[in-house]
């Protein structure tokens, strides 16, 4: 009978909620939600099966998707995304969402949060964000003809 608020988290496996709102999340499983026509659903990537609210510039994924570095908790990079996380995406590609007034969006999990960052628990790292401003910095300052070579190193 109670309704479930999440907000940049990363859910494994399988959930069962009355009512489900959820913004900028990755659901890994199906997402059952007995009250399909109430909540909110925006910017999460979701298990296809899921029964949610018309979810909102949103992505699907298979269930159970390798999005991530590792699911083993005893490691440093635990559910953080890969690199290639996008190509997990079901039909991949420029959607119009229903609710977006016919506007289209790039379907993405590593910069589809509102902000532009990656889905799910590492939101606020904003990681995508800061290699973008490093970039443009990059671009503006440095000498003619010098590119940079990117190295992660987390």
């Amino acid at each position: 009978e109670g309704a479930v608020s999440l907000s940049r988290c990363t859910v494994l496996g399988p959930t069962y909620t009355h009512q489900l709102s959820a913004s900028e999340c990755i659901l890994d499983d199906v997402a059952t939600v007995e009250d399909a026509q109430a909540g909110c659903v925006r910017f999460t990537a979701y298990a296809s099966g899921s029964t949610l609210h018309q979810p909102f510039r949103s992505v699907q994924i298979a269930p159970g998707s390798p999005l991530f570095r590792t699911r083993d908790f005893n490691q440093p990079e635990y559910v953080r995304l890969r690199d290639d996380a996008d190509t997990f995406i079901l039909a991949p590609g420029t959607a119009t969402n229903c609710c977006s007034g016919g506007s289209s969006f790039q379907e993405t999990i590593l910069e589809g949060a509102q902000n532009g960052s990656e889905m799910g628990v590492y939101c606020l790292a904003q990681v995508p964000l800061k290699r973008r401003g490093l970039a443009l910095k990059f671009e503006e300052y440095a000498p003619i003809g010098q590119l940079p070579v990117w190295i992660d190193a987390d």
